[in-house]
């Protein structure tokens, strides 16, 4: 899910148990937490995921419209290990409606050439 703050920032919200392994993996993406206030605070001790019960989140930043899409794609693999954003979304109980087959395809092209491009 994504929250959008009011100067535009965007996070990437993310399950607590997500959190955690990021949190706790060697190459993970640093974590934090969401206030109800647009308030963040980076977690710095597995303690902090006891004693927070909002929103975990990473950074997406303040991409540009055209920039957005390819980023979403970026960290969502990032987080999972899956092979393209469709699979991440569906295992963290989001439907993906895709009105056409041509779509799905378009997905897991984008997320490849995504992985691809990065290996290089």
């Amino acid at each position: 899910m994504l929250k959008f703050t009011n100067d535009g920032f965007v996070w990437l919200v993310i399950s607590k148990a997500h959190a955690e392994a990021q949190f706790c993996s060697e190459n993970g993406l640093s974590v934090y937490m969401l206030g109800e206030d647009d308030s963040d605070r980076e977690v710095v001790e597995f303690d902090d995921f006891e004693n927070h019960d909002g929103e975990f989140a990473i950074e997406g930043g303040f991409p540009a419209p055209a920039d957005l899409k390819a980023a979403l794609i970026q960290r969502l693999l990032s987080l999972s290990g899956f092979d393209n954003a469709s699979e991440y979304a569906e295992s963290e109980g989001f439907v993906c409606l895709l009105e056409t087959e041509t779509e799905a395809v378009n997905i897991h092209t984008e997320s490849m050439e995504f992985i691809f491009k990065n290996l290089a």
